[in-house]
């Protein structure tokens, strides 16, 4: 790069007002942070690693990739370092983007000294196209959308640094496409939305004839081409997403987000399609369904990565959607439900959240069911609100992450109580083995000689995909079957009232051992008598009338955040198979008197 010390001038920003005291703290907090050298991790681990940052370094293994002088295509991976996630996270330029707020909302000097700093150091030491950071076309893709981030926020004019940066992100990004497009995943809407975004802002700035102009209008064509296409192909009818994840439908979500949002900077329609926006709906709708409005958490379904790098509200954890929510409600120009008001009014004081006046919903009484078919994916509510249980059938159209047919939460006043395990991470490093919590056993669900029932090909793909289709029973009962060696027949069903939670899993033709699985969040169970636990709060019950079942409550592991681990429980239920090769397993789970 032709880098110029001065790429941020700041001298066409406007100020941030109305942004609350408690927002102002946090982003105060993390812009000194960021100066400070200490920079976080998957939304959990803050490491100081000197400002500005040093971009190869792996904190967990403590080791450093080689700088540069290997094209990107050379290097191999697995890295020596450990697992590349660990290098890549800190050139994805969240950082850039709180700098910037913290220039508009404060006005100290500081923080537009350090975000040129820290840019200028980021492309001295990264070439183009040689090293680790450019071995990614997502990671580049989310670099360059969030530097664009920073243009917009700072109302800044590009300079010839600008347009050097975007141009070589766009070429990049553009040679590795047709590769992200046969994932079918996430790969595949961020390269092609900033494609689109960033050859229309190239398309839009770059000077009379300049080559850029036709880069970037060659990248905008193509990247609305394909956004539009993944949005047809990788979204289902009900909203959800392709992954069959909470966190990866949080990314793919805010990157069509984006391009609704440029559409408004850029005046460009195409980048707002009615296909693309009507995608946005949907999944927003989808999000809606599977968030608790109290906490903003949801189920932690299917893969997860630790990817929430488009920066939103400074005092938003990790596990918490309502950030998306409210930005996809100013998008689409759509009401805001009451419990995203004050979010959204604090994203559009951080001018992250492009739209109109603010626009409060209507109250619409809450379902006590729904079901995404194509998903296979359902959740119950009990009358009360008190309960909510969300059951996981196997409908496979893209490949599967997570061997979690059956797989059930349940939540009980907005907290968990019956969890997915998650994932931990996608490969090991010299400090931690891989914990394999994408498997059958790391789920609530039921085996038959304690086999998965997906084969495990690679650590990102299964075999043997299982049909196990999700139905409605009724208003209060959801179930989904499978079937299994040549007449066997396993069904799952879930009902729920004001009183209790029921699981009944029932088996014909099975043979052998059989085991279930309870998945439960805390440490503070205990063993009331030989088939009943409670943590002071919930009591659940297991009866089966098979000979011979042990239970045992046992110390397990799971991860709400990629590279970490937390201690809970299992509770694990296991019994010989029945001569006549049937079996009923009710599982309930009920409410103490003292905390209804």
């Amino acid at each position: 790069f032709k880098t110029s010390k001065v790429i941020f001038t700041g001298s066409q920003s406007r100020p941030i007002e109305r942004l609350d005291r408690d927002e102002q703290s946090e982003l105060k907090k993390q812009a000194n942070q960021i100066l400070a050298g200490k920079a976080k991790w998957y939304g959990w681990k803050t490491v100081d690693i000197r400002f500005p940052y040093d971009w190869q370094f792996n904190p967990f293994t403590k080791q450093r990739a080689a700088i540069h002088g290997q094209h990107w295509s050379e290097i191999s991976e697995p890295h020596p370092t450990g697992d590349i996630k660990d290098i890549w996270e800190q050139s994805r330029f969240e950082w850039a983007v709180v700098l910037a707020q913290g220039w508009l909302v404060f006005g100290h000097q500081k923080y537009l000294d350090g975000l040129n700093l820290q840019l200028t150091d980021w492309m001295e030491n990264n070439p183009i196209n040689s090293g680790t950071q450019w071995m990614c076309g997502q990671e580049t893709s989310i670099r360059l959308l969030n530097f664009l981030q920073a243009l917009a926020l700072l109302n800044e004019k590009p300079n010839d640094t600008t347009l050097e940066f975007i141009a070589a992100h766009i070429q990049r990004v553009s040679y590795g496409l047709s590769y992200a497009i046969g994932q079918n995943n996430n790969h595949g809407t961020s390269e092609s939305v900033c494609l689109a975004v960033a050859g229309a802002y190239l398309e839009k700035y770059s000077p009379p004839g300049s080559p850029n102009i036709t880069l970037g209008a060659s990248a905008k064509k193509q990247g609305i081409k394909w956004s539009n296409e993944r949005c047809s192909k990788l979204f289902f009818e009900d909203g959800g997403f392709s992954q069959y994840s909470i966190s990866y439908h949080r990314l793919a979500l805010e990157t069509l987000v984006l391009s609704l949002e440029w559409s408004k900077r850029l005046d460009c329609q195409k980048l707002a399609a009615p296909l693309l926006k009507n995608t946005v709906q949907r999944a927003y709708n989808w999000l809606i369904e599977v968030t608790d409005p109290s906490t903003g958490d949801a189920p932690n379904l299917g893969a997860n990565d630790g990817a929430n790098p488009y920066r939103q509200l400074p005092s938003a954890g990790y596990r918490d959607f309502r950030p998306t929510m409210a930005r996809c409600a100013l998008a689409l120009g759509a009401p805001i439900e009451s419990h995203l008001e004050k979010i959204a009014r604090n994203l559009k004081a951080l001018k992250v959240g492009e739209g109109g006046d603010l626009q409060t919903a209507s109250k619409k009484k809450p379902s006590n069911i729904w079901v995404a078919k194509d998903f296979s994916y359902a959740k119950l509510t009990s009358t009360s609100g008190k309960f909510s249980a969300f059951l996981r059938g196997s409908n496979f159209r893209f490949r599967p992450a997570h061997s979690d047919f059956g797989h059930v939460d349940v939540w009980f006043q907005h907290k968990p109580i019956l969890i997915d395990c998650g994932t931990f991470r996608y490969t090991s490093n010299t400090n931690d083995p891989v914990l394999d919590l994408a498997a059958a056993q790391s789920h609530n669900c039921l085996l038959i000689n304690d086999r998965d029932p997906m084969i495990r090909l690679s650590r990102f793909l299964f075999g043997d995909w299982l049909d196990g289709p999700l139905s409605q029973v009724n208003e209060r009962t959801l179930e989904v079957r499978r079937k299994f060696e040549s007449k066997g027949l396993h069904t799952r069903a879930l009902s729920i009232d004001d009183e209790q939670v029921c699981i009944r899993d029932k088996l014909i033709g099975a043979s052998g051992r059989i085991t279930i699985r309870w998945h439960l969040a805390g440490t503070d169970w205990i063993l009331r008598s030989p088939n009943e636990i409670s943590n002071g709060v919930i009591i659940l019950k297991c009866e089966t009338q098979a000979t011979e079942p042990s239970f045992s409550l046992d110390t397990a592991k799971a991860s709400l955040h990629y590279a970490k681990t937390n201690d809970i429980q299992v509770l694990t239920i296991s019994f010989p198979m029945p001569d006549d090769g049937t079996a009923l397993i009710t599982t309930t789970l009920q409410a103490l008197n003292n905390s209804e």
